[in-house]
């Protein structure tokens, strides 16, 4: 029984001692040098607890290849990595020559109070879902590490839109989409070639659709002007007494059955061409009329009447208000 017991106990004691050692194997030293006093570091990209150190402190780390973001406000943001081997010390020294006035600094959005690199507005009672967490109705403000995020805006009645945004520490990502259509433009005008799609702003669709069906209609144009033409030099041709039709010519007959040939191409051609532009035309705008897959751009705006004095008279006044 004794036996057992220092057994037992010495083989514990082993256990202990290797986890301690094995933990010590884990751990090593970082040490940056720089001409900046003082910085902050990030350290694998977990923004949310970044660390202020001096030039020359010592980082107790866990070995392997790390990544490192040194930030301070009068410098842009310096990215780097390193591998930190267990129980050593690893340097690096960073020297800043020229100081920007304009620097690309994430400084200033990681030590304000509320962090806000993200604002996103919609309709009130759609939902806004990123990457399949829900953050609240109608509007979203907050800080989003930099990476693609995936948006969604349900709405139980208007359908939902989808969209891929970025985010990053040097800019604020504004992002306006709405499932339902705010537009004032008059639903007839959006019969019109790419008015629908202008409306929508979805300005790359719309100018290209219209340079698409501007090009087409010119085109036939040109094709059935070509063909016209040809039939006016025939009926000329026709019309000539001496001319060798007459005298059975069988090289003259093959050039005008040629010319013939010629100007059924062009019609048919210029039927093809104004098919093609009516088709577009018909696909294009029924596009329109769909919501787009990542939702409306138009702003909705609240409008209210207000009575002002004007030279002693009350005069009504329109004004027009964003609805956030």
């Amino acid at each position: 029984m004794y036996k057992n017991f220092l057994r037992t106990y010495f083989t514990l004691f082993i256990l202990i001692l290797f986890s301690f050692k094995t933990t010590g194997q884990d751990i090593g030293y970082f040490i940056i040098e720089s001409n900046i006093a003082e910085f902050l570091i990030v350290v694998d990209n977990d923004f949310e607890n970044y660390l202020e150190i001096s030039s020359g402190d010592t980082l107790s780390l866990l070995s392997g290849k790390r990544s490192f973001r040194m930030i301070a406000p009068t410098i842009n943001d310096n990215f780097f990595e390193r591998t930190i081997y267990p129980d050593l010390i690893t340097g690096i020294s960073i020297q800043v020559k020229d100081i920007n006035k304009n620097p690309r600094s994430s400084y200033s959005l990681l030590t304000s109070k509320n962090p806000v690199n993200v604002k996103i507005f919609t309709d009130i009672d759609s939902e806004i879902i990123i990457n399949g967490t829900p953050m609240g109705y109608g509007s979203y403000s907050g800080f989003l590490t930099p990476d693609l995020y995936n948006l969604t805006i349900n709405n139980t009645q208007l359908g939902s839109s989808k969209l891929t945004f970025e985010t990053n520490l040097m800019e604020n990502e504004t992002i306006k989409r709405f499932n339902q259509d705010y537009s004032t433009i008059p639903k007839i005008l959006k019969f019109l070639p790419s008015v629908g799609y202008f409306s929508n702003k979805q300005n790359k669709k719309g100018a290209f659709t219209l340079f698409t069906i501007s090009t087409l209609l010119i085109s036939s144009k040109l094709l059935h002007s070509s063909a016209e033409e040809l039939e006016h030099d025939l009926k000329l041709a026709r019309q000539n007494p001496f001319n060798p039709i007459y005298r059975q010519d069988e090289s003259f007959k093959a050039r005008i059955e040629k010319i013939l040939d010629k100007q059924d191409t062009y019609r048919r051609n210029s039927r093809l061409t104004l098919l093609s532009a009516g088709l577009i035309y018909c696909v294009t705008t029924f596009d329109s009329f769909r919501k787009p897959k990542g939702g409306y751009k138009t702003i909705p705006r609240q409008l209210s009447i207000s009575y002002d004095m004007v030279d002693s008279k009350i005069v009504p006044t329109l004004n027009t208000k964003l609805s956030f």
